[in-house]
């Protein structure tokens, strides 16, 4: 017979579910992470290019471009 009693099998069950909670948060935090990084660099490169678009108008209406 099994030296494991069934109350010391439910709390392994218990645990080994709490593990797998913590790790798929883990995992959803490091994704959203990432896509709030990804968010970021995109709004950054939008910026980026409306500051390149608008000092060429600036440029244009004062005539420093053909």
């Amino acid at each position: 017979m099994s030296t494991v009693s069934l109350h010391d099998a439910r709390r392994f069950a218990i645990e080994r579910t709490v593990i797998r909670i913590g790790r798929a948060l883990v995992a959803w935090g490091e994704r959203r992470e990432q896509i709030d990084a990804d968010r970021s660099d995109l709004y950054r490169r939008q910026a980026d290019v409306r500051d390149q678009q608008a000092l060429r108008e600036a440029a244009a209406r004062s005539q420093l471009l053909p």
